[in-house]
């Protein structure tokens, strides 16, 4: 699920609707001086693993996208 929702992460909202997708977010961090927070989020189910996640800013370091690398979860088998 990709998109701006117009909420930070950490909203109840959010937090909800992750709770009930059981989706991971691709933030693992957050830019303390963007104001507002952030409202772009990728959320992935539990079968990838986010490699890569960058906020895309402008020449003038507005935000204007987010983008993120998936690949599948490594399912080796454990001895």
């Amino acid at each position: 699920s990709l998109g701006d929702f117009n909420m930070t992460y950490w909203s109840n909202e959010i937090r909800s609707f992750r709770q009930a997708t059981e989706l991971e977010n691709s933030r693992r961090n957050i830019t303390l001086n963007t104001f507002g927070g952030p409202y772009s989020h990728i959320f992935y189910s539990n079968d990838f693993e986010c490699i890569f996640f960058q906020e895309v800013r402008n020449k003038d370091q507005d935000g204007i996208g987010i983008v993120g690398t998936y690949q599948f979860k490594s399912r080796l088998p454990i001895n």
